[in-house]
């Protein structure tokens, strides 16, 4: 097997696996790079469970998560999943994906399995994926960031219906950080969820907008300690122990002292999109 090559976020992640387990979307990432991966993940057809061993960090209904000395292994436990789980070694970084040899190879797990190994070592990067729905306008990216279901898709579908000059970038999930020049950016990413919209974008971030469903719209300025919480909160990168937890609110408190951080309490109606894009207008000017 050879190892594919992707250009994510300003990292080069390498994945070894045959072809027919690369979901599509990763396919507007690729690049032809000679250089060793920074990330380095590997898919293995297996016809056994993977054998672990550690204490128990997380356990839900749908995964368990081990830690040992040397790795952290992630056991998924519904017998439909296509994958019996993966490896994330902690001395290098290198994931180890164990595939069912006899479930599709589009199952799901196994591109959420990418996409976590990848978020698991990106962390250790300085970077941060904020849950939210984001676009291109005024060549700033602007992530409206909300829990599943409050209406980020639909305050985005707004801006078009308007006919405001901005372009998706993606639809669930964007990574956030500063370049070496300490210049925060947001980068698309091959994973968006159920909505579709992703692209291979990197733009300068210009801010995060909270959202709360209200009966009004208004725009709330966030104090500075509480928005780098709120930040945090979004974080799709781990926080399975307090070094992890430490990591995102580091990441967050280094990012808001850049970017626009505020509360959008807002209905589903046009004025809300035309007041978030005016009070976005008076910021950049």
């Amino acid at each position: 097997m050879r190892i594919h090559t992707y250009q994510i976020a300003d990292l080069l992640l390498g994945i070894e696996a045959d072809e027919k387990y690369l979901h599509t979307e990763l396919q507007a990432f690729e690049t032809i790079d000679s250089t060793e991966p920074q990330i380095l993940i590997r898919l293995i057809p297996s016809g056994s469970p993977l054998q672990y061993s550690g204490s128990l960090l997380i356990h839900s209904e749908l995964l368990d998560i081990y830690d040992n000395n040397t790795c952290y292994y992630i056991i998924y436990r519904q017998e439909a999943s296509s994958v019996f789980g993966y490896i994330l070694k902690k001395d290098t970084r290198e994931a180890i994906v164990y595939i069912k040899a006899a479930a599709p190879a589009t199952g799901t797990e196994i591109m959420y399995s990418i996409r976590d190994s990848f978020f698991f070592y990106m962390q250790q990067y300085q970077r941060v994926a904020i849950h939210s729905a984001s676009i291109l306008y005024q060549g700033y990216a602007w992530l409206f960031a909300a829990p599943s279901g409050t209406g980020k898709s639909t305050h985005v579908q707004l801006w078009k219906e308007a006919g405001y000059p901005s372009e998706d970038l993606n639809g669930d999930v964007a990574v956030c950080y500063l370049s070496p020049e300490g210049i925060p950016l947001a980068a698309g990413l091959p994973w968006c969820g159920t909505s579709g919209i992703y692209r291979n974008k990197t733009m300068p971030l210009g801010g995060v907008i909270f959202l709360n469903q209200s009966s009004s719209d208004k725009v709330i300025p966030v104090p500075a300690a509480r928005g780098i919480l709120l930040l945090t909160a979004r974080c799709l990168t781990p926080a399975w122990n307090q070094a992890m937890m430490t990591r995102n609110l580091h990441i967050c408190q280094a990012l808001s002292g850049h970017i626009l951080l505020c509360r959008l309490d807002c209905t589903i109606q046009p004025a809300a999109a035309a007041l978030m894009k005016a009070y976005i207008d008076e910021h950049i000017s």
